[in-house]
């Protein structure tokens, strides 16, 4: 292999592109990439950037990948970008306490706030 060609693979692989696409990409066999890559896994320690300031992110192999630098960056992102959230199905419940309908994420869920919880407790009114 050739020096020019594991540059290519370090750029590429560096860029999120899989063994096939790699091994396509620059003409060698799929098995040739896949175990230069094993062998100079150091070489390609990866690097990415947070999606909010930009900061370089060390990406940890065999770990879920970091897309954030810190969780300040993490929540201001989630904050700015709500339309990427993922729909939640909210469940309808009555709360034991106050009888009011109210909506969450929870399958079970008996009372419609903490403060409820709490009266329904100094009551007697609670679960147990």
């Amino acid at each position: 292999m050739t020096t020019k060609q594991t540059e290519e693979i370090i750029r590429l692989q560096r860029e999120g592109k899989g063994y096939k696409t790699i091994a396509a990409m620059i003409g060698v066999p799929l098995s040739s990439v896949k175990s230069w890559c094993k062998r100079h896994s150091d070489e390609l320690e990866q690097t990415g950037f947070c999606l909010q300031c930009g900061a370089r992110v060390r990406i940890i192999p065999h770990k879920k990948r970091r897309r954030f630098c810190s969780d300040k960056c993490r929540l201001a992102w989630w904050r700015n970008h709500p339309e990427n959230r993922k729909e939640t199905t909210g469940y309808k419940h009555i709360c034991r306490f106050c009888g009011n309908e109210f909506t969450n994420d929870r399958i079970k869920a008996d009372y419609c706030s903490r403060l409820c919880f709490a009266k329904a407790r100094r009551k007697g009114g609670g679960n147990g």
